[in-house]
């Protein structure tokens, strides 16, 4: 570049300009300093930060909205008119043939004459004048390295505003003058760093900075406030126990990927006669397996048996692990029978990879005896049918309902339908099982709602009455369905318990500090808890929040059938 022979060519224009922000919508430019953390430059992606110097340009599809630049990536283009009659400047109104500066990404950019730019960025800037100074070049600019070097450095000149010398090209002056502050009353007379010099300090500068944030962030997270919870111990077995357990896996592929034991390991450590799972967003094919998986499954068994080689309880991931099928071929049919389980299966008709129950019951016979009919569906909505949402298993002393009620959605869209449809069906079911067994009724599973203060960590926040599971008429529903003659089994044996929660959310990383709701439960009839009924009898109910793979927890419920 230049220097020795620069002359400016800057004029002023012959007509008052109007301000930028009055020509048109889509005209930059605001030059402010930022309020929050939370914009990034559209240019480089870098991010904004508090009380940072930003420009913005106004965003066309929001009104008020604008798109953030850092002020050494406002420009996108620095071009000469393509017409020999020139342009007229959207803000001066003169034409123009010399160069133009286009501000701004994608189609809505605009296109001023450099004078009225460099103004409009030196009237607009707050204050701190040093803050919008020019501070760096425009190499990435389009345009700019095809400028002849006198030419560039007027350009310069203009964006920059007095006190700009081509020697500070690409440095950071504002950096280096809070640096340099309190060295001595003569620096100022000092030459300038070079760019190398500067490059390096920058580097060593946000490094620094890098460091600092992440030893806060860390710091941050280490006192980080956990919700206190109640302690609980599981009661002793009962004499005659039946215990189920209920689990939202929240997808069962995905949870069978990351955690291929687990729940064979909650059965062992349960001892469970009955295993009900939610949300597998299983299709037929994932159960049943396709042909080519089951013919590499027989072909991997017939050579493993050849070989003598000694297969495993889960088929499906020892057979993946040394023989190359996988039980995503295979299918999920009786991938517990290995251990004594047999499985039934309500599948999504109507979405696929959406909602979806399974039920696994034990083979041998427990106190309680083996289960007299599975029934999948007809509960008389076509939700429960056609979503896959409920599985009904009759034992001679009571009946279990598994139910992965339906989530009044993000913006409460189906809430009107999960209250006043859904939640009425599934009261009119349980109570014709009872009549017309004359028998309790269970029912469990995910239900979507955080009934009482006790059962969400942030109870009371302004948010939460707008919030899926927690708005009132959820909760008012609920309180409905258990005065019919029910009862939610943990709140009956722990009222008091603070803290135990079957839900977190992992987005927001809420479960290592215990900030949950409780959605998950075991309803049973009130028959099961008054003092002197006959029958099954209502024994613990506990949340297993030490296992995971899922978002949500296991339930356990444990019932005495003695007097069955």
């Amino acid at each position: 570049m230049s220097d020795t022979e620069y002359t400016p060519l800057v004029t002023s224009p012959t007509k008052p300009a109007k301000p930028l922000a009055d020509v048109a919508p889509a005209l930059p430019l605001c030059f402010d300093l930022a309020t929050s953390a939370r914009s990034s430059c559209k240019s480089s992606g870098l991010k904004i930060e508090k009380g940072a110097p930003r420009v913005g340009v106004p965003n066309p599809q929001y009104k008020g909205s604008y798109s953030w630049y850092l002020p050494q990536h406002s420009v996108s283009a620095i071009k000469q008119p393509k017409t020999k009659n020139g342009l007229k400047c959207k803000a001066c109104g003169e034409k123009f043939t010399e160069d133009l500066v286009v501000v701004g990404k994608g189609g809505k950019s605009s296109t001023v004459c450099r004078q009225c730019f460099a103004r409009e960025l030196r009237e607009q800037r707050p204050d701190d004048m040093e803050l919008f100074y020019f501070r760096g070049d425009y190499d990435n600019v389009e345009g700019f390295k095809e400028l002849e070097a006198g030419r560039r450095t007027e350009l310069l000149f203009c964006l920059a505003g007095e006190g700009w010398e081509p020697s500070m090209l690409g440095k950071r002056k504002a950096e280096d003058e809070d640096e340099g502050e309190g060295e001595g009353e003569d620096e100022g007379d000092n030459a300038p760093a070079s760019p190398p010099k500067a490059k390096k300090e920058k580097k060593e500068k946000k490094e620094k900075k890098e460091k600092k944030e992440k030893k806060e962030k860390k710091e941050k997270v280490a006192v980080q406030c956990i919700t206190a919870k109640t302690p609980l111990t599981p009661l002793p077995l009962p004499a005659a126990p039946f215990t189920c357990v209920s689990f939202n896996v929240a997808g069962l592929r995905a949870f069978y990927k990351k955690e291929p034991s687990a729940l064979r390991d909650l059965l062992e450590r349960t001892k469970a006669d009955m295993l009900t799972i939610q949300e597998h967003k299983l299709q037929e094919v994932h159960i049943e397996g396709t042909r080519e998986g089951k013919k590499k499954a027989e072909s991997g068994k017939k050579k493993a048996e050849e070989e003598e080689v000694e297969l495993g309880a889960d088929l499906g991931a020892d057979l993946g692990a040394d023989l190359g099928a996988d039980i995503l071929d295979v299918g999920f049919r009786g991938f517990l029978k290995e251990v004594g389980y047999s499985d039934t299966w309500a599948v999504s008709s109507a979405k696929k990879g959406y909602s979806g129950v399974a039920v696994f019951l034990k083979d041998s016979a427990g106190p309680a005896g083996l289960p007299l009919s599975v029934t999948v569906g007809s509960m008389g909505t076509p939700c429960a049918d056609d979503e896959g949402r409920a599985i009904t298993v009759r034992y001679a002393a009571f009946s279990v309902l598994t139910t992965y009620v339906p989530n009044s959605g993000q913006n409460l869209e189906r809430l009107a339908y999960r209250t006043d449809e859904w939640d009425k069906v599934l009261l009119r079911h349980v109570r014709s099982l009872e009549e017309e067994t004359g028998k309790p009724v269970v029912w469990c599973g995910d239900l979507n709602v955080a009934h009482m203060a006790k059962d969400c960590y942030n109870f009371g926040a302004p948010h939460l009455p707008k919030q899926a599971g927690l708005t009132e008429r959820e909760r008012n529903s609920f309180s409905e369905q258990l005065q019919a003659g029910y009862v939610d089994a943990f709140r009956h044996l722990y009222p008091d318990h603070e803290g135990h929660y079957s839900y977190w959310s992992m987005r927001a990383g809420n479960r290592d500090t215990n900030k949950g709701l409780r959605l998950d439960y075991f309803v049973c009839s009130e028959a099961m808890v008054k003092e002197g009924g006959g029958g099954a009898r209502l024994h613990d109910s506990y949340m297993l929040d030490d296992v995971r793979g899922s978002d949500h927890a296991p339930v356990v419920l444990v019932l005495d059938v003695q007097g069955s």
